[in-house]
């Protein structure tokens, strides 16, 4: 009787800490989903999303696409006025393109000044709507910093998520996309 009430005694004592570890498993995950200081998905959680939207693809009634949106003048922004500056620009950015998001539309960074926007779609030309909207909230949302007007300079590229394609070929796409678009 008295091994049984031992037993049980650590048990409680062992579901607590398991309680505690997947309390931080949380917020450890919560951490590493956001981006440090953008609000969008971090790259690692974004491109988690695209593996899902590719997985889910053939269930979906609307298909999904990508669209990669880079901040081009951030270097030069960051070279001009500091890494600060670059980053308040970064999130005016992001409240530009959420100001017109979707309510499906996950947003999520790339890398450095690279963003990116998985949509869903009725068919590919909506694509290029999509495309148009980000370009105009950007061109319609200078920043401003000390009384100085920053234009934004944006490039966006777009792909549909095809079958077959894994996130690095998605993600190829549209940035194959985004640079013909520049040129």
């Amino acid at each position: 009787e008295r091994v049984i009430e031992n037993l049980l005694a650590d048990l409680g004592r062992i579901r607590a800490e398991l309680d505690v570890a997947r309390r931080r498993l949380a917020e450890i995950e919560q951490v590493v989903d956001h981006h440090p200081f953008l609000p969008v998905f971090s790259r690692q959680a974004f491109r988690r999303q695209i593996a899902h939207a590719l997985g889910h693809r053939d269930r979906l009634t609307q298909p999904p696409g990508l669209l990669v949106v880079a901040l081009l003048n951030g270097d030069a922004i960051r070279r001009e006025f500091g890494l600060a500056a670059r980053d308040q620009v970064l999130r005016h950015l992001c409240d530009a393109v959420r100001a017109i998001l979707h309510p499906n539309d996950i947003f999520g960074s790339l890398t450095g000044n690279d963003l990116a926007l998985l949509v869903f779609v009725e068919e590919e030309g909506m694509l290029n709507t999509r495309v148009g909207s980000l370009l105009k909230a950007a061109a319609d949302n200078p920043f401003v910093l000390d009384q100085r007007r920053i234009d934004l300079a944006i490039g966006c590229g777009a792909a549909l998520l095809a079958a077959g394609m894994d996130v690095d070929g998605a993600v190829a796409a549209a940035d194959a996309d985004l640079i013909a678009s520049l040129r």
